[in-house]
């Protein structure tokens, strides 16, 4: 963990309210108004707004808030200079922006529902075996269930709690590929069958089946961080990136 590293955060809940929405929106870059304005329903525009805050914090930190941004073709934000790198995510109700002085890749999510579909497409076998794995050593403690996918979805008979479970722990390892997609700069240009998630002495790891990146496997951490509905991994060579999220006060505007 480094001083220069960070991650601010959102609650874009508190730009539904048009006065806080207005005011924040007409601080922001051309370029990202035009983003905003480019979303139909309310809720995407506040989250597009709710990121592009995250990313100017960011940049004031940085002491780059007058440096124009640019994006590589898999549309990645970034500024032309050396040792400031950031990446931005969002998700139903929260924004992010994590900051460092080498290359980072963030990615949140809200817990959601997985169709087995969904699961098989986009993790191996190895990859199911270890998350039913840990889904059982969390709930054995909580209930006499043990969990089996194929079972799991050919049942309608299931607590809450095997519910809650499962789905967290899918959306957890989904944050792990895409923040792992983002570090690179490919977003979902790098299928995430590419993206091989295993567990080492407790330690989480990667390995990209992808000949133009697989040398960087061995260099990539992986911080976690959960908030109640919502988890956020974070890819970087750093173990752990940050300490704690640094929330911005979009209610407080007076200190902005």
């Amino acid at each position: 963990m480094k001083k220069n590293n960070h991650l601010f955060a959102v609650d874009t809940r508190l730009l539904e309210d048009k006065n806080i929405f207005d005011y924040w929106y007409a601080g922001q870059r051309l370029e990202r108004r035009e983003r905003i304005d480019r979303f139909k329903f309310d809720s995407g525009k506040g989250l597009c707004l709710g990121a592009g805050i995250a990313m100017e914090e960011a940049l004031k930190t940085a002491g780059c808030q007058n440096v124009d941004i640019r994006y590589n073709e898999a549309g990645k934000p970034y500024v032309d200079v050396p040792n400031v790198f950031f990446n931005i995510s969002h998700t139903d109700g929260l924004a992010v922006c994590a900051l460092s002085d080498s290359e980072v890749g963030v990615d949140v999510e809200k817990t959601r529902k997985f169709d087995k579909s969904l699961i098989e497409y986009t993790f191996s076998k190895d990859e199911i075996l270890l998350a039913s794995d840990k889904i059982n050593k969390k709930i054995s403690s909580k209930i006499d269930y043990l969990f089996d996918i194929d079972k799991f979805y050919n049942t309608d008979d299931c607590s809450k709690t095997v519910l809650q479970t499962v789905y967290k722990e899918f959306s957890e390892l989904w944050t792990v590929k895409e923040s792992v997609m983002k570090y690179v700069g490919l977003g979902l240009g790098l299928s995430p069958k590419e993206i091989e998630i295993s567990i080492d002495s407790d330690i989480l790891k990667v390995h990209i089946k992808n000949e133009i990146y697989e040398s960087l496997s061995d260099n990539l951490n992986f911080t976690s961080v959960d908030l109640k509905d919502y988890h956020i991994t974070i890819c970087s060579e750093y173990s752990p990136f940050v300490a704690s999220i640094e929330w911005i006060d979009v209610n407080n505007a007076s200190d902005y």
